[in-house]
């Protein structure tokens, strides 16, 4: 019998094919291949981890698509990962953030915990459980 996927895991699973994971590849390599040395060596490294999260989003999309158990914790881990470095970003010495990029920064977080609290509830537990 096939499982009924959710509105919302459809939702989740577009928004890390899309968001994390095409927008977000593609502002990473313009950053990173494009900025010269203009940026600071934390400010790569920072871009680099979320360059290889935005691969991992792509993975997380098709696992939570097929309600594989593994897209559930893919995708509940990239969430836990972004929220420490979203803070992290508004923290680097000699970037100057604009409340524009405050705003963003916490509409992500918010984001992400909100993704984080509706993978863990029980019921979509169940959902993505393993036979």
């Amino acid at each position: 019998m096939a499982k009924n996927k959710p509105l919302v895991i459809i939702l989740i699973a577009l928004y890390f094919a899309i968001i994390n994971g095409l927008m977000g590849l593609t502002v990473s390599i313009f950053v990173l291949f494009f900025s010269g040395e203009l940026l600071t060596a934390w400010v790569k490294i920072l871009f680099i981890v979320t360059l290889a999260l935005c691969l991992l989003s792509f993975a997380a999309s098709y696992g939570l698509w097929m309600l594989a158990g593994w897209g559930r914790k893919l995708a509940i881990a990239i969430c836990a990962i972004s929220v420490p470095l979203n803070l992290i970003a508004m923290k680097i010495p000699g970037q100057e953030i604009t409340y524009n990029d405050a705003i963003l920064v916490i509409v992500s977080i918010a984001v992400d915990l909100l993704i984080i609290w509706y993978l863990l509830r029980d019921d979509i537990r169940e959902l993505f459980a393993d036979k």
